[in-house]
């Protein structure tokens, strides 16, 4: 049975969870965007549009610098072309406003969100799992999170699932691995890690991307990015849980996003 203090810390948190509106802390993009001081990017997908909002008063005139990536009209709405970065521009006649806008694919990894359980996922010790609630820690979004339930060993014992995937096309782009995360210390120290290799035709890796999550009990994005070697022709993303101390190795995983810019 895991310790008293840390059941109590979680009840805590996940009642502050639910009564907040019952929101979920991980949320996804709005269609508007309010240009500003604390908001000067944003990422989207190939394909979607979103508006700008922006301040500035009186007459106001929109520009991209690469019309090839995104466009923008003259209301501000911004649609992604292609794979890139852009930078939009909002003017009147004395003022000026910039934002960068980088379009990126659609995310790449398959059931990233845990709700088809481990489907697409490759799980060789047979001790993932994934759960709406457990030991009161609730999902970062949309029900469902991964975890290495029960998963314990000798300190620094290792697990973890992964997924394959083809990267065909995007060689020379940059890759950003991107997942929610909990990771539990209470004195255990217990280590959680997202990372992507990228192989050759011969197996070999040729490059990776590699994030080690901190130790927090709430949720935290993490993220990791590299190019893509001109050589690789296989992804596989891998979320790792590091086992050192208590009842189980505490890893909780959600919202595990690949995509390409």
């Amino acid at each position: 049975m895991k310790k008293i203090s840390r059941m109590l810390s979680l009840m805590i948190t996940a009642f502050i969870v639910i009564t907040a509106a019952s929101a979920p802390l991980y949320a996804a993009d709005t269609t508007e965007v309010q240009l500003g001081a604390t908001t000067t990017s944003v990422s989207m997908e190939k394909g979607t549009s979103r508006t700008l909002k922006t301040s500035l008063t009186g007459k106001v005139t929109w520009t991209s610098s690469k019309t090839s990536v995104a466009t923008v009209s003259a209301s501000g709405k911004v649609t992604a072309k292609n794979l890139g970065t852009t930078v939009i521009t909002a003017k009147n006649s004395s003022k000026s406003q910039q934002f960068k806008v980088t379009v990126t694919s659609k995310n790449l990894i398959k059931n990233g969100d845990a709700s088809q359980g481990l489907k697409y996922w490759v799980d060789k010790q047979g001790v993932w799992e994934t759960r709406t609630e457990y030991d009161n820690t609730v999902f970062a979004y949309d029900s469902y999170f991964f975890m290495p339930r029960g998963f314990k060993g000798k300190d620094g014992a290792k697990t973890r699932i992964y997924q394959d995937l083809s990267i065909k096309g995007y060689q020379g782009r940059k890759a950003t691995l991107s997942a929610y995360n909990r990771t539990w210390t209470d004195g255990h120290k217990d280590v959680s890690i997202i990372r992507v290799d990228f192989y050759d035709t011969s197996g070999t890796i040729v490059g990776s991307a590699v994030k080690t999550a901190p130790h927090n009990a709430a949720w935290t994005k993490i993220s990791a990015s590299n190019k893509i070697p001109a050589n690789a022709v296989k992804a596989r993303v891998s979320l790792y849980s590091i086992y050192h101390q208590g009842s189980e190795s505490d890893s909780y995983f959600d919202q595990i996003t690949l995509v390409v810019s």
